[in-house]
């Protein structure tokens, strides 16, 4: 009925966690962007980075560079001559572009914006696993600790494009960055990691082996989203709550409930 609801990385931040957003897609994505924004459309992406700007979010990296600088620049998205990048370092982030300027810095806020569309796929850099390790090392010095959504965007562009090859990459690289999630966890003891997908895309399947046995033949069902149901899996404190068979917006409610957040969806009333 077009009233936001209050987001539940917005709830972890009034209980004093610090946040974090990362995408290998614009940052302002639709995924990204139902974290820390509220727009009647996913498409309104230049709006979604205004947003940004109050959000309070402390960790922001991802693609989406022509949303923030002003319509000025080469290959702006943007219709106005608003500067975000120069307001964010105004407001005290660090504004980063590469992976060195990355681990250089040493802020507590960061915007990194490392493509100006969606990050290229071969040879990317910094890689999501890179994203990730810099965005706990910063947000896990907050005693009261943090809430972080790090998604691996491009899966679903190679479902889409029924691209095996490219559907590779990007899973790896969302495998490396699980990969020191987990890592991180194991050593804290006191972090939940849950990991899903919004849909699955492509509907791809292995048929067998071809016929010199050396290589899977891949079929691909659908160039769009599929009614195949997706993983939901957990580790750490209460990831045994995570069992079982979930209609998807159950996932939201069972992390507000643990996080003590309050009631979860929460209407922002005007």
């Amino acid at each position: 009925d077009g009233r936001a609801c209050k987001t539940i990385l917005e709830m972890a931040e009034e209980k004093g966690l610090s946040t974090g957003i990362i995408a290998t897609s614009t940052i302002t994505h639709a995924t990204p962007a139902s974290y820390a924004s509220h727009v009647v459309s996913r498409g309104m992406q230049a709006e979604i980075a205004e947003q940004y700007l109050d959000s309070n979010v402390e960790i922001i990296l991802g693609g989406g560079l022509d949303y923030f600088v002003p319509s000025s620049a080469d290959e702006s998205s943007r219709e106005d001559d608003l500067d975000l990048t120069k307001m964010f370092i105004d407001k005290g982030y660090d504004f980063v572009q590469n992976l060195n300027e990355l681990n250089s810095s040493n802020g507590d806020q960061i915007l990194g914006l490392f493509s100006n569309s969606g990050m290229p796929s071969e040879n990317r850099t910094p890689t999501l696993a890179e994203m990730t390790s810099k965005a706990i090392e910063v947000l896990s010095t907050n005693d009261e600790g943090f809430f972080l959504m790090v998604e691996g965007s491009q899966i679903d562009w190679a479902g889409h494009g029924n691209d095996a090859d490219y559907l590779l990459r990007e899973v790896k690289d969302f495998d490396a960055a699980i990969e020191q999630i987990l890592n991180f966890a194991k050593e804290d003891g006191e972090t939940l990691v849950v990991v899903t997908a919004d849909h699955e895309t492509g509907g791809m399947t292995l048929q067998g082996a071809n016929s010199d046995m050396n290589e899977l033949e891949i079929v691909w069902t659908s160039g769009g989203h599929t009614g195949i149901p997706v993983p939901l899996m957990a580790y750490g404190p209460h990831a045994v709550e995570f069992t079982g068979w979930w209609d998807n917006t159950e996932v939201g409610i069972k992390v507000a409930e643990l996080l003590g957040v309050g009631e979860f969806p929460l209407i922002i009333e005007e």
